[in-house]
């Protein structure tokens, strides 16, 4: 594949991370439940905001179970984002602080 912008060569790389992160098989769905459960409510606010559903009353009280299969699709995409984003922050972050690490030596 010939990648023309560093703009591709980042769509592409956040596109091989979202497929990783993207429940495949029932053991995956059942990881996502766990995951779920042990968020707090905060966390699970941010989760619900990314997918874009609307807050009722009970919104993060509720077991996963009780949201329509279209909304658990995209909480597992929300999750999915916010570990690839993370992840890219991490790498980047990372890569900041070899370098500064190098200037500082020289220094």
């Amino acid at each position: 594949m010939k990648i023309n912008s560093w703009r591709a060569l980042r769509e592409q790389m956040l596109l091989n991370e979202k497929k990783k992160h993207t429940p495949k098989t029932k053991q995956d769905w059942f990881l996502l439940r766990d995951r779920w459960a042990r968020y707090t409510p905060s966390h699970r606010a941010f989760v619900l905001k990314v997918a874009g559903i609307p807050e009722t009353e009970d919104w993060t009280a509720q077991d996963l179970a009780n949201f329509s299969k279209e909304q658990i699709n995209a909480i597992s995409w929300a999750i999915r984002d916010i570990k690839t984003y993370a992840h890219a922050d991490n790498i980047i972050y990372e890569a900041l602080t070899r370098v500064l690490k190098r200037v500082l030596r020289k220094e």
